[in-house]
């Protein structure tokens, strides 16, 4: 089984890193991230035996156009270092060897904004109100002009680093409906904003995506993803060549409600875009207490990935649990706890790994 590690924002400046700053190019000693990546990308190659990498590109675009009187207004052009930038991260990718998954845009973009906290400093759940990329069809095919098709562009060099192109992030949360996959806690639901899409709107959006992705001019064709956050989801949405979804099992009341068990590849026929490193989710149910929070993070991860692996999954990506990162302009170190790299290491020890 390959496996692969989330490394979505670096600084954990979500939607402002690529083009550094908001406006792009109002904050210029980020330019540098790219060659921070490519440090990390040797650390988690040699030191880790990581294989694939998944990455969020605009996140919640908050630093693409604006929003006014509730509409979104894309920017006249994209700002030349987005594209410069991007060219450097495939080619840190290309140099290392590495594959990646770079995610275009995350579900934040198209939920609520709401004030989480106003004081002492305020703080918002993240969403930026830009539903229009989604909703309306003129938007939705300038967004595809003025993003999508550049950046396959600028991918098409370093088409042998690219595992597959992510379309979204989770967009179950901008549609979801009253079902035992949207019973969640009120602090998620304050985090995913109160929807504004529709299911035929996101169907549309995604579907429309992954062609112009899979139909790109380019040999070998790209492969398209979209980071389902359950497993549910690969039947409702359209999933590209790449069928993905997300494994944080759920339970209310002490009563599993979705994803109680980790279905077998063979069922899905999809990877495991993102597993938890750390304490995010609930227990896998089927591990009995092997990945408590008292076992830590190395038996954690060395089970889960070991689970993953019984269970046919030929790509398993971390998501990190290190719960306090060194803020810009400081180092950007890998956001996975030593004990999470150590159960990483270990796995890779087992017989058959």
């Amino acid at each position: 089984m390959l496996v692969g590690v989330n490394y979505p924002v670096p600084w954990n400046v979500y939607g402002i890193y690529l083009g550094s700053g908001n406006p792009p190019g109002s904050c210029p000693g980020m330019d540098v991230w790219p060659e921070n990546l490519a440090s990390n990308l040797v650390i988690l190659r040699d030191e880790l035996g990581v294989q694939v990498v998944r990455v969020f590109l605009l996140g919640n675009a908050a630093n693409y156009g604006a929003v006014v009187d509730g509409r979104a207004t894309l920017p006249e052009a994209l700002d030349p270092r987005v594209t410069q930038q991007l060219r450097a991260m495939f080619e840190a990718f290309a140099d290392a060897k590495l594959l990646v998954i770079p995610s275009l845009i995350d579900f934040k973009a198209f939920g609520e904004r709401t004030l989480l906290r106003q004081r002492p400093n305020p703080c918002t759940n993240g969403c930026t109100d830009r539903h229009d990329i989604v909703n309306d069809p003129a938007t939705r095919q300038r967004f595809f002009d003025q993003v999508l098709r550049p950046f396959l562009a600028v991918s098409k060099p370093y088409r042998s680093a690219i595992y597959a192109w992510e379309v979204q992030n989770e967009p179950i949360w901008n549609v979801r409906e009253l079902a035992l996959t949207s019973l969640v806690t009120n602090l998620e639901r304050s985090a995913v904003g109160r929807t504004r899409v529709s299911r035929p709107a996101m169907q549309t959006f995604l579907q429309q995506a992954v062609d112009i992705i899979e139909r790109f001019d380019v040999e070998p064709r790209f492969e398209a993803t979209v980071g389902h956050r359950f497993a549910r989801d690969l039947e409702r949405f359209p999933t590209g060549q790449r069928r993905q979804f997300h494994y944080y099992p759920l339970q209310l009341l002490g009563l599993g409600l979705v994803d109680r068990i980790l279905p077998t590849a063979a069922v899905t026929r999809a990877f495991l875009g993102e597993v938890a490193a750390g304490t995010h989710g609930d227990p896998w149910p089927e591990l009995q207490g092997a990945d408590h929070p008292r076992a830590g993070a190395r038996a954690r991860v060395r089970e889960r990935l070991r689970h993953a692996q019984h269970k046919g999954y030929t790509l398993t990506l971390l998501w990190p649990d290190a719960e306090h990162h060194t803020p810009f302009p400081g180092p950007d170190p890998l956001k996975f706890s030593q004990a999470a790299q150590h159960g990483i290491k270990d796995f890779h020890k087992l017989p058959g790994a």
